[in-house]
């Protein structure tokens, strides 16, 4: 348990404090990282007969009032997340089912998670209904879905159907949360929410990549000059707009701990989804871009690369290795569950792979957490759409959404020494064995 107590720690106080040499005051975010962790501080290790959950019966306290034995205070928890002094079991057991018009990596990772979070909040999780390019069908439905489910979670591709879909939900009255796709009005001049949303924190992923990447830097080649490196960020805000976030989180860490990276000619945007024309690409064009790059700068034998995906780190890592500069340079990425698992598994890098260092990821059961949770506010009462997490309305990254709030979440930075803990902490975390294989 102290191993997981230490990573925990460690875990908060990335969470929190952002890049160590970054001013993080602009876009600071008013989640408390401690809060998120407390579910996953026990005093002994997941097992059988704590898989089931905690116990919620006789010592459980109903609405958020403190337990019959007040001899240790309770920690308060935040509305719209899960709260292990809650009497979820004197609830009334609310169904729920998860709709989707589409099928993403995203999509099967949240389905795998919910039923863990229907368990730890005693209500029934039918699964996922799925109607595969068929929104007329899906919104066909929603009437007798309303009147079967008390709560319904919501994908829906592309996101610009959402505005019929929410509609449609308001006039019942229904319950509902969005899942990985964000529930804006397409009509409107900037996307304004429809409805509460889960989000990460791509400011903060953005300065944090840039920070681990010139901590990583420091650490190994110390006597290089900064001067030296090229820095590479490859750019998906053409089609993905929330990471002109990331963006500015790269440049304004940059600008305050790098800034001769900044101030000379050695700075490179690339974006890596469209053409010079806006034509949609195949991401692969990350690495033809990169690679040509590469070889009109060959006077630039040192390079540091902010990859917004795995996909597309595996493709740089891929260009530096066949221009023999992958000891010589790093790249991190975002979101890389499998090179996690790669570098937790222990049985070595491939040599091609050697300039991938680290990645920035949210593990999908705090994602599922947040999500099931408050959607279960809004059944249970506690809150409405309007008045969840309150603490995220009006925050300088969402000035066009007043009515609802994109609740933010940490992003923790994995790497080859950190990924068995990081992993052995996500099943601590969900009270299960998924990664025992791994530590």
């Amino acid at each position: 348990m102290k191993r997981y107590m230490s990573f925990v720690l460690a875990l908060i106080t990335l969470a929190t404090l952002g890049c160590g040499g970054c001013n993080r005051e602009r876009y600071k975010t008013p989640y408390e990282a401690t809060d998120m962790l407390k579910p996953a501080i026990t005093d002994q290790e997941p097992t059988d007969a704590t898989a089931a959950g905690h116990d919620h019966s006789e010592a459980a306290a109903v609405e958020h009032q403190p337990t019959e034995d007040a001899a240790a205070p309770q920690a308060k928890y935040e509305t719209g997340m899960f709260d292990p002094n809650y009497a979820y079991n004197k609830m009334p057991i609310y169904k729920v089912t998860y709709l989707t018009n589409y099928t993403s990596a995203s999509v099967a990772a949240l389905g795998e998670n919910f039923p863990f979070w229907a368990m730890k909040t005693n209500c029934e999780f039918s699964g996922i209904l799925e109607y595969p390019q068929n929104i007329d069908a899906l919104i066909d439905d929603l009437p007798e879905l309303c009147e079967e489910y008390d709560g319904l979670i919501i994908d829906i591709f592309p996101e610009s159907l959402y505005d019929r879909v929410s509609e449609l939900l308001n006039e019942q009255s229904m319950s509902w949360m969005a899942g990985a796709s964000k529930p804006i009005d397409c009509a409107s001049p900037t996307n304004q929410l429809l409805h509460p949303y889960v989000d990460t924190d791509m400011y903060n992923t953005g300065a944090l990549a840039a920070q681990k990447l010139l901590d990583y830097k420091n650490k190994k080649w110390p006597d290089t000059p900064i001067e030296a490196y090229g820095w590479i960020i490859l750019d998906m805000s053409s089609l993905v707009p929330e990471y002109e976030q990331y963006v500015m989180g790269v440049r304004e860490c940059l600008t305050e701990s790098a800034p001769q990276i900044m101030n000379n000619d050695r700075f490179y945007l690339l974006n890596s989804l469209t053409n010079d024309d806006g034509i949609a690409l195949e991401e692969v064009y990350a690495f033809t871009r990169t690679k040509k790059l590469i070889e009109e700068n060959p006077q630039i034998d040192h390079w540091l690369v902010c990859a917004p995906n795995d996909f597309q780190a595996c493709h740089v890592a891929t260009v530096l290795y066949d221009a023999k500069l992958s000891s010589n340079s790093a790249i991190v990425s975002t979101g890389a569950a499998d090179m996690i698992k790669t570098w937790a598994g222990g049985t070595g890098i491939s040599p091609m792979f050697e300039s991938y260092v680290a990645t920035l990821y949210t593990p999908y059961v705090i994602f599922a957490e947040l999500i099931w949770c408050g959607l279960y506010a809004m059944m249970s009462g506690q809150a409405t759409p309007e008045a969840l997490w309150p603490d995220w309305l009006d925050t300088q990254d969402n000035p066009n959404n007043p009515n609802y709030a994109i609740r933010k979440l940490p992003v923790f930075i994995v790497d080859q020494e950190n990924s068995q803990e990081f992993l052995a902490w996500v099943d601590s975390y969900a009270q299960t064995s998924s990664y025992r294989e791994y530590f």
